[in-house]
């Protein structure tokens, strides 16, 4: 329920994994639970293995009162504050490498892009989350350090270590990725991926 939601964003926010960000931010705001279970997905794996993986996923502020008007909803809708990610869809970043490139040719910006969505794969393991819906959709492109990768914006459905099941409808879509109806996040990207690069004609890769 809700309590247990907020309660873990207070151990997510002891852990000090919220953060503080100098940039522009914006809130992300559902009804239900999504919006603050995304929160929490973000700022746990953001902070595993001492924050390896901080630049693939965005910066989760720490912002008590709007977690209070959270908490005051009592589950009717939820809401977190995170770092606005200035980025391109995945789909529009393949089709402008291929573009760029005679094919087959150069395949390392395609290599350094899916080697970013298996560090996002990773970092969730670590944390013991299942994304259940790690797609492209999921993912967009930024310049981070000078270097382009994914970044992962979207955890609204993930089931969390000591959070109830999600109940969003949207679970049911994301069931059609999986083998035989078991959630594999490993399974659910390497489809997503594979549509992406078949729908670029990306037959080689």
């Amino acid at each position: 329920g809700p309590e247990a939601m907020l309660a873990r964003s207070e151990e997510v926010r002891s852990e000090g994994q919220w953060s503080e960000w100098g940039g522009e931010t914006m809130i992300k705001q559902s009804s239900g639970d999504a919006a603050l279970r995304e929160g929490i997905v973000l700022a746990a794996v953001g902070a595993v293995n001492e924050g390896r993986y901080r630049g693939f996923f965005p910066a989760v502020i720490d912002n008590p009162q709007l977690l209070l008007a959270v908490y005051e909803a009592r589950g009717r809708w939820s809401a977190y504050e995170v770092e606005e990610v200035r980025a391109i869809h995945s789909g529009h970043y393949v089709r402008e490498v291929l573009k760029r490139a005679e094919w087959p040719g150069d395949v390392r910006p395609l290599a350094h892009f899916v080697g970013g969505c298996l560090l996002i794969l990773e970092a969730l393991q670590e944390a013991g989350i299942v994304h259940n819906n790690l797609n492209a959709e999921a993912l967009l492109v930024r310049e981070e350090d000078g270097v382009l990768q994914p970044v992962l914006v979207d955890a609204e459905i993930a089931a969390v270590p000591g959070l109830a099941a999600p109940t969003s409808c949207s679970m049911s879509h994301a069931r059609e990725f999986h083998a035989a109806g078991a959630p594999s996040d490993a399974y659910t990207l390497g489809r997503s991926l594979q549509k992406l690069l078949h729908r670029e004609n990306v037959t080689a890769f």
